[in-house]
């Protein structure tokens, strides 16, 4: 237990001391995103946190969907856990703060029962990966993988309604967050072998939360798929509504490999996004029979699903809850490729958290 918080004390250190480091080095902080003033009277070491999709999710907890934008692509679940603290009188980015550490911690502690076998060296590959600092920002990453968690141990005690609730606010928390109704129908099934009223009521509440916002963006919108249709204003070369293959998806990476400036900040990202998807891609496929069924849907789901929209962009944070892949690799690596591959990524970290810190766009 010990080693375990260690662990995770250590990683704190480390982001903390990368955060204050970067602005010392460099104290004019000039965001590439909108919106930066709804954190910018706050004090910069935390409000960095709330940067890029972060004020979005602060705007809309204080704001609501306005009338027209590309607010619509975020899921509603997390802002509303916002507004409930900031009607409480709390500061909206101090309130999502408060949910994403409190549910991070929560989510270590599953985590520990879930995994005891290895958590320690699962927790020495997970938060060493380049993208874990959005673990600590006001996204909805930490919430999702409490939720995540959670489902998956109700899953295991058969706990069938109390895992439809989760996995329905789940869908009400991101996209992928829909697969986990499929989870929970394939498991019971399994189980009982049967069709039966009680699955359908299973089916219905496990993605409540997607069919109530398709419902609101229906009824303010006109569109249930508004979330869908709103991707292209996000630029990357993202597809509001025709589904890209993804052999499509991997040659236009393959274009900007050879067309896009090496020194330049977007070239090492299309790099990184495309190195990052290809390594969980290459993992999901060699660990195939080394995964439990819904594991495969789970994972397979998480990879796929960024990509069909034209693009790999943010990919590195979506590839973050993706745990049952960090599970088996922490299983099957040989001890030299694991430890190698927790430097390089400890040292890649660094370098993006530095860059975000700086308000440049890493994922």
């Amino acid at each position: 237990m010990k080693k375990f918080w260690l662990i995770i004390s250590c990683w704190l250190i480390l982001l903390t001391g990368t955060i204050f480091w970067t602005i010392s080095r460099y104290p004019t902080f000039a965001p590439t995103f909108p919106y930066h003033q709804t954190v910018a009277h706050l004090p910069r070491p935390l409000s960095i946190l709330g940067n890029f999709d972060g004020v979005n999710y602060l705007r809309l907890s204080t704001h609501g969907y306005p009338s027209r934008g590309g607010e619509v692509a975020f899921f509603p679940f997390y802002s509303i856990l916002i507004r409930g603290l900031t009607n409480l009188g709390i500061e909206p980015l101090y309130g999502a703060l408060l949910i994403t550490f409190s549910c991070l911690l929560l989510f270590f502690i599953f985590l520990r029962q879930f995994y005891p076998s290895a958590s320690s060296k699962l927790l020495w590959l997970y938060l060493s990966f380049p993208a874990s600092f959005f673990l600590l920002s006001a996204y909805t990453e930490s919430l999702f993988l409490l939720l995540f968690i959670s489902f998956m141990i109700s899953l295991k005690a058969q706990k069938w309604w109390l895992a439809a609730i989760i996995a329905g606010s789940a869908s009400g928390t991101r996209l992928v967050g829909a697969i986990f109704g499929v989870m929970l129908l394939v498991e019971y099934f399994r189980f009982y072998h049967k069709l039966s009223f009680r699955f359908f009521l299973l089916a219905i509440l496990s993605e409540l939360g997607l069919l109530a916002y398709m419902y609101y963006l229906y009824q303010n919108f006109g569109d249930p798929l508004a979330f869908i249709h709103a991707q292209p204003q996000f630029g990357m070369g993202r597809s509001g509504g025709e589904i890209i293959l993804l052999p499509q998806v991997l040659y236009r990476y393959g274009r900007m490999l050879l067309t896009v400036d090496i020194a330049s900040l977007l070239y090492w990202r299309v790099l990184w996004e495309l190195l990052t998807f290809l390594f969980f891609l290459f993992a999901l496929i060699k660990y195939w029979f080394k995964l439990t069924l819904i594991d495969r849907l789970y994972s397979t789901w998480v990879i796929l699903l960024p990509t069909l929209s034209g693009t790999l962009s943010s990919f590195p944070r979506y590839a973050l809850v993706a745990i049952p892949l960090f599970i088996v690799l922490t299983r099957e690596l040989p001890p030299w490729v694991f430890n190698l591959l927790v430097i390089l990524q400890a040292l890649l970290l660094i370098a993006s958290l530095s860059l975000f810190t700086r308000g440049l766009f890493v994922a």
